[in-house]
């Protein structure tokens, strides 16, 4: 299986949100995507739904928003080919992915 392929599996598998998740928003744009969300979820519990989530060959960590810049905690990671980022938007949550190497 080449690197796109791959990388689209692995990127399906993080996309499919939470239960009772509303996509308000996309945005693409070069190797950048996202998708925001509302959600009656609070950011702990997306978080730790995504992070349940994770494809095997993906690793992510907690940061806080003091370290990434944007004051709400997120979960930050990478796998075969892509990062990704979920954190706490106004009402919901943002999910981030960016293609590595482009």
């Amino acid at each position: 299986m080449d690197r796109h392929h791959t990388t689209a599996r692995h990127r399906g598998r993080l996309r499919t949100p939470p239960q009772d998740s509303v996509l308000c928003a996309t945005r693409g744009g070069g190797s950048i995507h996202t998708a925001a969300y509302a959600s009656p979820l609070s950011i702990d519990e997306v978080l730790a739904f995504y992070e349940a989530a994770l494809p095997a060959g993906f690793t992510a960590e907690h940061v806080s928003g003091e370290k990434n810049g944007t004051g709400c905690g997120s979960l930050e990671g990478d796998g075969p080919g892509i990062a990704f980022q979920v954190r706490e938007n106004d009402g919901g949550f943002t999910l981030a992915f960016a293609a590595e190497g482009s």
